[in-house]
C-alpha cells in the first residue's frame, strides 16, 4: 500500500500567519526549498512511510483495517514531528539537516523511544506508586495516546515528571544517610517530600535513623521543650554539609516548608498524634516508620 502523499513543495510557498502544518511537513517543504532535501531522499522517504505505516498499525492494532491505517499515517507523521521538532528546538534548517542525514523510520523511532521513556517516568513522587523496569506492554495504550500529541505537550509532562523523578531521587538520598532504603521506602508507601522532611528533622536533632511513631513523637516533644526554654515559635534548620548540589534546591524548598510549619509542630497545646495523624494537612506530611523497632538515637535533646 501507499497512500502517504508527499507536500508538494510549490503549493506550499504562501504560509499563513497560524501554519498548522505537521512540523514534518514544515521541514520538508523547507528542506526542498533550500536545497536541503533531492528527490532521492524524498524516494527514501516515500518508501519507508508506507511500511512503518504498517508496523504502527499493527503495534497499536491490526494493519488490516482501514481506519487503524489512517490512524497509522496521523501517528508516522505526528512521530516524525515530534523528534525533528525537540531535538532541533523549532529550527527548520537544522530539522532538515536531521531529516537529510537520517532515514525517515528512524525519527519515528526515535520519538517512539522519547515517549516510552516518558511514559516509564514517575507522576507521582509517592513511593510505590511509580512504574517500574522501563516500559511495558501495560503502557502501550499510554503509548498510543501520547503518539498524537505535541512536542509542547511532551516538554511540558518531561519536566513535570524530570522534576517529580529528581525529588524521589533527593529522597532516597536522605533515606540512606538514616538507614532506609528504595524497598523500605515502597513498602512504607510514602511521599518522597514527607521522607526529606522527617528526614531534615532527625539529622538537625541529632539522630542517625528514619524514626518509628515513638521516636518521632519524642523528637517533637524535645523540640518543644526547647522552644518553651528559649521562648520561640521557630528554628534554624541547615541542610547537611554532605548534601550533593544536585539535591540543595529541592532540599533548601521543603526545608521551607518545615519552617512554615514550626510553629505548629511546636505548640504544645495539640498533640503530636492529633497534630500530625489527625489534622488534615499534616496527614502524610512527615514520615515514621510503622511498627518496626528502630532504635531511637539522641544526641542532647532530652
Amino acid at each position: 500500500m501507499s497512500d502517504f502523499q508527499l507536500p508538494d513543495a510549490k503549493a506550499n510557498k504562501e504560509v499563513s500567519l497560524f501554519d498548522a502544518r505537521p512540523f514534518f511537513e514544515k521541514t520538508l517543504v523547507y528542506g526542498l526549498q533550500h536545497g536541503i532535501i533531492n528527490q532521492a531522499k524524498l524516494d527514501a522517504i516515500q518508501s519507508e512511510a508506507p511500511k512503518g505505516m504498517v508496523q504502527i498499525a499493527r503495534y497499536f492494532g491490526s494493519e488490516f483495517l482501514r481506519p487503524e491505517l489512517e490512524k497509522a499515517r496521523e501517528r508516522i507523521v505526528n512521530l516524525v514531528s515530534m523528534n525533528l521538532e525537540y531535538h532541533s528546538a523549532g529550527d527548520l534548517q537544522k530539522a532538515a539537516e536531521a531529516l537529510r542525514d537520517n532515514s525517515f523510520l528512524s525519527r519515528s523511532k526515535g520519538a517512539s523511544d522519547m515517549l516510552k521513556s516518558l511514559i516509564a517516568m514517575p507522576q507521582s513522587s509517592h513511593f510505590g506508586m511509580s512504574e517500574h523496569g522501563g516500559f511495558t506492554d501495560e503502557l502501550i495504550p499510554q503509548l498510543a495516546i501520547w503518539s498524537l500529541r505535541s512536542v509542547a505537550d511532551y516538554q511540558s509532562e518531561l519536566a513535570k515528571r524530570s522534576l517529580v523523578a529528581h525529588v524521589i531521587k533527593a529522597a532516597l538520598w536522605f533515606a540512606e544517610q538514616l538507614g532506609m532504603g528504595a524497598q523500605d521506602l515502597e513498602d512504607a508507601g510514602c511521599d518522597a517530600e514527607a521522607v526529606i522532611r522527617t528526614a531534615l528533622l532527625m539529622l538537625f536533632t541529632g539522630q542517625t535513623q528514619l524514626p518509628d511513631w515513638v521516636a518521632f513523637e519524642r523528637t517533637v516533644a524535645a523540640m518543644r521543650r526547647k522552644a518553651a526554654v528559649y521562648k520561640t515559635t521557630g528554628v534554624v534548620i541547615a541542610l547537611p554539609k554532605n548534601l550533593p548540589a544536585e539535591f540543595e534546591a529541592v532540599a533548601d524548598s521543603v526545608r521551607k516548608t518545615i519552617l512554615s510549619d514550626m510553629p505548629k509542630i511546636l505548640d504544645r497545646s495539640v498533640p503530636p498524634r492529633k497534630l500530625f495523624d489527625q489534622t488534615p494537612v499534616f496527614m502524610g506530611r512527615y514520615f515514621w516508620v510503622e511498627d518496626t523497632p528502630w532504635i531511637f538515637t539522641s544526641r542532647g535533646l532530652d
